[in-house]
């Protein structure tokens, strides 16, 4: 029906950097799609200078191909559930920035990609769930070792319920 490329290589002080497309899900007549961090795509392990305008990001698209809405989070986006009116997104470490303070479970609305509510975690949010009605959500926080070796985060599940 339709393509569209969100992410094509920028060249950034002569590095070429990537953001990588990460997620889709389908929620009725719209397409969510995440990319995640910013990488250098020459040598993945390489710092990048500056972050890719398309990185940590949720778009929406109608059926036709149209960008309805795009919501750009602090961390690399590490998983994606949807309900028929609402998107909980795990968010996990930012590698260019190392922002901790951007870990969580986001709550979204859709098709609207506005935050309704977050959940904070100490260690990178890697995983999400909601229920079919959006009354209930799930994450799964990890621990982390930061570069000064400290470790922030457990193995820990939360459920939480809708505030609505």
């Amino acid at each position: 029906m339709w393509r569209r490329n969100l992410s094509e290589p920028q060249k950034i002080s002569g590095i070429y950097m990537n953001a990588n497309g990460a997620n889709v899900q389908i929620v009725e007549d719209h397409f969510v799609f995440t990319t995640g961090n910013t990488y250098n795509r020459a040598n993945w392990q390489l710092p990048t200078p500056v972050e890719h305008p398309g990185s940590n990001s949720m778009f929406v698209f109608n059926l036709q191909g149209q960008l309805v809405n795009r919501h750009r989070f602090g961390g690399m986006i590490e998983q994606i559930a949807v309900s028929k009116k609402e998107a909980a997104i795990a968010v996990g470490r930012n590698v260019r920035t190392k922002d901790p303070g951007v870990h969580g479970l986001y709550i979204t609305s859709l098709p609207g990609a506005q935050i309704i509510d977050y959940i904070a975690t100490n260690g990178p949010c890697v995983g999400s769930a909601i229920s079919s009605d959006g009354r209930y959500t799930a994450a799964v926080e990890a621990p982390l070792q930061l570069d000064d070796g400290q470790i922030i985060g457990e193995y820990k599940l939360v459920l939480a319920q809708s505030r609505n």
